[in-house]
């Protein structure tokens, strides 16, 4: 979704079969054809940037590797192909000002400080998703989800292994609180449930509700804890609460299937 999807109704959307994108709130559709990676062409990564508005700043990323950016809103495309960003991209909130953006894939994390015209490899694991501290700017802090899960607390300068659960192998999807400074809350999806945190990981606990299911997806409201909505995406379908995790409802729109990428728009 845009940053600013209330107004401009603008989104994009990563398919096996290419990127495209809506200007009308997701009622139409156009293919982006110069974002291609050659057959079958699927784009399994896409964000926009903060400040999306002014500087049309897009990353997209192929599951086959390799990381396009635009930087007008998707019209024209440059290709990187020595970086692999097919499981995840994400910005520092402060993007406008620090250039910082994340890509992560099979070959681990990159990362820019010129708002991608550089990349540097910062991790070496393999990693499905990622979260920055909205407070990116003053504590740092970055989340990597993968085959285990970990914290770096300068940047992604350096990296430490956490402990999610004792049975926990693997973690595929991350979200963390936009209020992480006050109630320091994350939500780790794993193979065999869903996890909470609420000391910034220092310790977890398992979401009752969760057990056994394997969680493929999250996504966390902007306006959390006050708008305290959470989506995640499982074998199963998607599951809803609407009251923080006290109650979950799976969503009876959706057809059972495997849902790998949800997303909730910024005006929630």
């Amino acid at each position: 979704f845009s940053p600013d999807f209330a107004t401009d109704r603008t989104l994009f959307a990563g398919t096996w079969g290419g990127l495209f994108k809506s200007a009308d709130g997701g009622e139409s559709w156009r293919r982006l054809t110069r974002v291609y990676f050659g057959p079958p062409g699927s784009i399994t990564a896409v964000a926009l940037a903060p400040d999306y508005a002014g500087s049309g700043h897009i990353l997209a990323g192929g599951g086959w590797g390799g990381l396009y950016r635009s930087q007008n809103g998707g019209t024209n495309w440059t290709a990187n192909y020595s970086v692999t960003a097919g499981s995840a991209i994400a910005y520092s909130p402060d993007f406008a000002s620090d250039g910082v953006a994340f890509a992560g894939g099979i070959q681990g994390i990159y990362k820019t400080d010129d708002r991608g015209f550089q990349w540097t490899h910062v991790l070496t694991r393999s990693v499905s998703a990622l979260a920055v501290s909205p407070q990116f700017g003053t504590d740092a802090t970055l989340f990597a989800a993968g085959d285990g899960l970990y914290v770096s607390v300068d940047g992604g300068t350096s990296w430490i292994s956490a402990t999610v659960g004792p049975d926990v192998s693997s973690v595929r999807a991350f979200a963390i609180s936009p209020a992480f400074a006050d109630d320091r809350t994350l939500f780790a999806g794993a193979v065999s449930g869903l996890y909470r945190s609420n000391d910034a990981g220092a310790s977890w606990e398992p979401v009752a509700d969760f057990t056994g299911l394997p969680v493929l997806s999250l996504a966390i409201s902007p306006g959390w804890p006050n708008h305290p909505v959470l989506l995640v995406g499982t074998d199963l379908g998607v599951y809803r609460t609407v009251d923080g995790g006290g109650t979950w409802t799976r969503e009876q729109g959706l057809a059972t299937l495997s849902v790998w990428p949800i997303a909730l728009s910024p005006d929630k």
